[in-house]
């Protein structure tokens, strides 16, 4: 892509608290980009309150690249990998139950998920790690992506 149809992009970690249309938005992308995963299985409701508390954790840092305010790519880093997923379905346990119990219930694929997860165990920690990382469907081959990751590289543990 040439630099005169680079897309314009700003570039900021999320900060609380998450504004409505950025959890919708983010939840929307995640369903979009990564179905048949854990969360998108659980749905938009869940996926909005999950990234209201990935935003508010102190062991995580989310990222997004917007363009004309609306977000476009959203990169996650944790520091504390093996207990992530355990930690996100403490954290919003009432949405996590509202949204999973059906879903095991009904859905073969997710129980072969969660399964799977379960059987894993922990992995060691590494320690920044990308956790996740998409853009919105409309961005995808764009040069989004990379583009957010240069700005995590540089901006990692930053606190302002």
């Amino acid at each position: 892509m040439s630099a005169e149809q680079e897309i314009p992009l700003e570039f900021s970690r999320l900060r609380p608290p998450l504004s409505v249309v950025d959890a919708d938005r983010l939840a929307k992308m995640h369903l979009a980009q990564l179905p048949g995963r854990i969360l998108p299985l659980l749905g938009q409701k869940y996926l909005r309150a999950f990234y209201r508390h990935v935003v508010k954790s102190t062991r995580e840092q989310a990222f997004v690249a917007r363009t004309s305010g609306v977000i476009v790519g959203l990169c996650i880093v944790t520091e504390d990998w093996p207990t992530v997923l355990r930690r996100m379905v403490v954290a919003t346990l009432p949405s996590f139950l509202w949204a999973a119990v059906p879903q095991f219930v009904a859905c073969s694929q997710f129980r072969r998920a969660c399964l799977a997860v379960l059987r894993s165990g922990t992995r060691a920690s590494v320690s920044p790690l990308i956790c996740m990382l998409f853009t919105a469907p409309e961005m995808t081959g764009r040069g989004v992506g990379g583009r957010l990751l240069n700005y995590v590289a540089e901006n990692l543990g930053d606190t302002e």
